[in-house]
C-alpha cells in the first residue's frame, strides 16, 4: 500500500494505492470521508491513474480557489465529482487501447483462417451438368 497525505486547512487528506482482491483500488479520503475510489485489473494501469490523481488534486487547489464563504461539504462534493470525471476520461484513454488491439487480433486471425482454409481444402469441385 502507498499512501500521500495531503492538508488542506487543519483536514489531513489521504491518496491511495493497494491490492485489492485480483485487482488494485486506488482513492482518496478527506479525514475519514471517502471522496473517489477506482478499480483496475492491472497495476501498470493503477500506478499511472494514481500519480495522475495526485496531479489533478495539486492542480485541483490552484484552479478552484477556496474562499471562507464556501461550504466544505460543497467542495468536497466539486473535488469528487472533478476526479471521478477524470478517471473516467482516463478509462476511456485504456478501453480505446483494448479495443484497437482486440481488433487488430481478431483481424489477423480471421486473415490466417481463411489462408489456411483455402490452402488445406483447396477449391470446391462443382460437378459439370450437360443439360440443355
Amino acid at each position: 500500500m502507498k499512501t500521500k497525505t495531503w492538508r488542506n486547512g487543519t483536514t489531513q487528506c489521504r491518496s491511495y494505492i493497494k491490492a485489492a482482491g485480483n485487482g488494485f483500488e486506488v482513492g482518496f479520503y478527506s479525514g475519514s470521508k471517502l471522496l473517489f475510489v477506482g478499480n483496475f485489473i492491472h497495476s501498470n494501469e493503477a500506478t499511472k491513474w494514481y500519480t495522475a490523481m495526485n496531479k489533478e488534486i495539486r492542480t485541483f487547489g490552484h484552479r478552484f480557489r477556496v474562499a471562507k464563504t464556501y461550504s466544505p461539504t460543497f467542495m468536497w462534493r466539486l473535488l469528487s465529482n472533478h476526479l471521478y470525471r477524470r478517471y473516467y476520461q482516463f478509462l476511456d484513454t485504456c478501453f480505446s487501447r483494448y479495443n484497437r488491439n482486440c481488433q487488430r487480433a481478431v483481424t489477423r486471425d480471421i486473415r490466417q483462417y481463411k489462408n489456411t482454409k483455402r490452402h488445406t481444402y483447396g477449391r470446391p469441385t462443382v460437378p459439370f451438368l450437360r443439360a440443355a
